[in-house]
């Protein structure tokens, strides 16, 4: 047997490990089965040669991965946007989130972001303590145009999301893009999700040539 260590090697860009070197393919397959059904993920052998005491000899050697390869998720996109994001918001369109009392309104925004956290894997809260309905801005002569802030830990990671003023499906989104990392890669993603989804009501707030 052939003791070395720290090499590796690439089959179709996955990396194993070097196990063992045989100088009888049979012991180099035992042990590749062996390493197979002691859950290891997979082995191979290759065939070598070597510097022998005698010239040149045969070897076979053993290569390990401990794990399967990470798989790669493809997820269907819809005019550039993930389809379980459109999905999530075309619910959220369907709730009619302009539709009923404050609070009302209030639990349909909560329920659309407690789906979009969940498909982002984020643990992100939604604050609407200062958010207003349009009566009330009128009455409290307050600005009714909405904006939105974020609450940072320590480390400066987004731990939630504060919609203040007007009630905004818009700022909303701008927000989500914004805690989601999609802001720096698209910086209309939320306006441009707003149209995909909203299209008639981007047009009353946009203009129908924006």
């Amino acid at each position: 047997m052939i003791c070395m260590t720290g090499k590796t090697k690439s089959f179709n860009g996955v990396v194993y490990t070097w196990r063992n070197g045989f100088g009888v393919k049979a012991e180099a397959d035992a042990l590749a089965q062996e390493v197979k059904d002691s859950g290891y993920f997979d082995a191979k052998v290759t065939e070598g040669t070597y510097d022998g005491y005698a010239g040149p000899a045969k070897e076979y050697n053993v290569w390990i991965r401990k794990s399967a390869p990470t798989a790669k998720v493809v997820v269907e996109k819809v005019e550039g946007f993930e389809k379980p994001v459109v999905e999530i918001v075309k619910t959220f369109k369907d709730s009619l989130p302009w539709e009923g009392t404050l609070d009302e309104r209030k639990l349909k925004f909560i329920a659309a972001h407690e789906l979009l956290m969940a498909h982002y894997d984020k643990k992100i809260k939604l604050i609407l303590d200062f958010t207003v309905d349009d009566d009330e801005a009128k009455n409290c002569g307050m600005n009714r145009k909405s904006r939105r802030d974020f609450v940072k830990d320590c480390s400066g990671n987004i731990i939630a999301i504060a919609l203040i003023g007007k009630l905004s499906v818009v700022t909303y989104l701008n927000a989500v893009a914004i805690a989601t990392d999609n802001y720096g890669r698209f910086s209309n993603w939320g306006k441009d999700l707003f149209k995909l989804v909203f299209p008639e009501d981007y047009a009353q707030v946009y203009g129908a040539s924006s």
